[in-house]
Parts: structure tokens; C-alpha cells; sequence
């Protein structure tokens, strides 16, 4: 299929055109109100940089967008079948990452990248390795400094004071 479809692919009537303005008005959704928008769009006439330009989208996702509801009609465009990509580690591994981390301190990721390439040969970016770490849950803490004349005897009696 060509990447530019024409309105006069769509067969959208005036009726037709009435009940999609409808269904706009009444999605709460964002995303499947833009995705009406592009077919109402396109039957009126629009080119799809001007569809694009009037809903901050990409000119490939009008396309997409279009192609998806001239393949299924209104019911393929409003399901949202997103599937992320697979990911690198397992659902096992990604447990005993996460049994690693907890009982091991790793200050940075590079540090963790290199612990996962040695054990199962996955090699991650440091980008990638944030992400996974963030989905895993975990945050990074900068390390404070701890004052170099501190007085072990001045916080004994400060935590005696305080439990007081």
C-alpha cells in the first residue's frame, strides 16, 4: 500500500462522519480520540503532514493509524494491542538480579552490566540497565560523605539524648 492513502479510500459519508465527531466527544481517552481524529481528518481532506501538524503527531503514525482502520475498521483501531519488546532477561534471571542487588552493593551501573554479562552473556548499554533497574524497582542513592572528625563519644550521647 502506498504510504499516502486518500480520503477517497475511507467511503466516509456525511452520516458517517457525524457519528465519528460523536465519538470523540464522548472517549475520554486521548489516544483513541487522536485516532478518530485522523480518519475524520483524512475524510475531510486533510494531508497527512496537516493531520500530523494539527494533532502532534508523527506523519508515520498517521500513516500507521490509517492503514490500521482500512484493514479492520473502527473495532481494529480502537484496540489497543500494544506488545513491548521481549525482553533480555528472563523472568528467572531478572529475580536473581534482583537477589544480587539486594544483597550486594553495586555503585553504578556499569559495575551491574558487567556482573550480568559475566553470568548469563547479556550485554546491556548503561541506558538500558537503568531502565531494567527502575522496572526492578530499584533507585540510585548518591553516597554522602561522612565527616572525618566525627566524635563517636559526642553521637553515643546524642542517641541516649534523643531516645529520652
Amino acid at each position: 500500500m502506498a504510504r499516502h492513502i486518500r480520503s477517497s479510500d475511507l467511503n466516509l459519508d456525511k452520516k458517517a462522519c457525524k457519528k465519528l465527531r460523536q465519538r470523540i466527544r464522548k472517549t475520554r481517552d486521548r489516544k483513541i480520540a487522536d485516532r478518530l481524529r485522523v480518519v475524520l481528518y483524512k475524510a475531510e481532506g486533510y494531508s497527512h503532514k496537516g493531520i500530523a501538524g494539527l494533532l502532534q503527531i508523527g506523519i508515520n503514525q498517521v500513516t500507521k493509524i490509517l492503514k490500521c482502520y482500512l484493514k479492520g475498521g473502527l473495532e481494529e483501531l480502537l484496540t489497543d494491542n500494544y506488545q513491548g519488546s521481549k525482553p533480555k532477561l528472563t523472568p528467572e534471571q531478572q529475580h536473581l538480579l534482583t537477589l544480587e542487588l539486594k544483597t550486594k552493593i553495586y555503585n553504578t551501573a556499569e559495575q551491574v552490566i558487567a556482573w550480568v554479562e559475566q553470568q548469563w552473556g547479556v550485554c546491556y548499554k548503561v541506558r538500558g540497565m537503568h531502565y531494567l533497574l527502575r522496572r526492578l524497582g530499584f533507585t540510585y542513592k548518591k553516597n554522602r560523605l561522612i565527616p572525618s572528625k566525627a566524635d563517636p563519644e559526642a553521637q553515643r550521647q546524642f542517641v541516649q539524648w534523643f531516645n529520652k
